[in-house]
């Protein structure tokens, strides 16, 4: 299973991996640790999590969410359950598909957790961070709430300054931060 790990990490990384080669590897390191470990163990969840971001890139939200909500069931039993970074991407990730798909009651609670735990947590990645700042920002944003969209689309873009994220991630932020102050009627010209 570790080593199914190393190579989907370094498919994932590759841009011209195939979606069904990658997806094919996913699903058997899950199988694989689900046998060798139990269907509780924490390194599932991870499997857990990889397996739902690919079935996201492929537009299978369904599959996607199943993932999603197993491996937040599997990490919340776990003892960092609460402040895991892994936790905090599959909140992140339903959060994502509740917005896609309307839900916005259902996906406010899973995205202010998941920026909660991202926030507090030095083993976080900045680029979920990042994700999950944009996340509870175009929340606020349908609420209507501009100011608050505003001020947590400039912070991620104080990442980016940083140097933590990359060029795609602060032109989507840049964009979004752009369309907040046009609806706010806070745009020159």
């Amino acid at each position: 299973a570790e080593a199914l790990d190393v190579l989907l990490e370094a498919r994932w990384k590759n841009p011209q991996a195939s979606d069904s080669t990658m997806l094919e590897l996913a699903g058997r390191e899950m199988r694989i640790r689900e046998k060798a470990q139990g269907i509780d163990h924490p390194a599932l969840a991870r499997s857990l999590t990889r397996l739902g971001r690919l079935y996201w890139a492929r537009g299978d939200l369904h599959a996607a969410q199943s993932a999603f909500e197993r491996s937040v069931a599997i990490s919340e039993k776990a003892a960092r359950g609460i402040d895991d970074p892994g936790l905090a991407l599959s909140l992140a990730f339903l959060a994502n598909i509740h917005f896609t798909n309307r839900e916005y009651d259902e996906a406010r609670p899973l995205a202010d957790r998941a920026l909660r735990i991202l926030e507090v947590n030095p083993d976080a990645d900045p680029e979920d961070l990042f994700r999950a700042l944009g996340t509870v920002a175009n929340l606020r944003t349908v609420d209507g709430d501009y100011a608050g969209a505003q001020a947590l689309w400039e912070r991620a873009l104080t990442a980016r300054g940083e140097g933590r994220v990359d060029d795609s991630l602060a032109l989507w932020a840049t964009n979004e931060l752009g369309r907040v102050k046009f609806y706010a009627g806070d745009w020159p010209g």
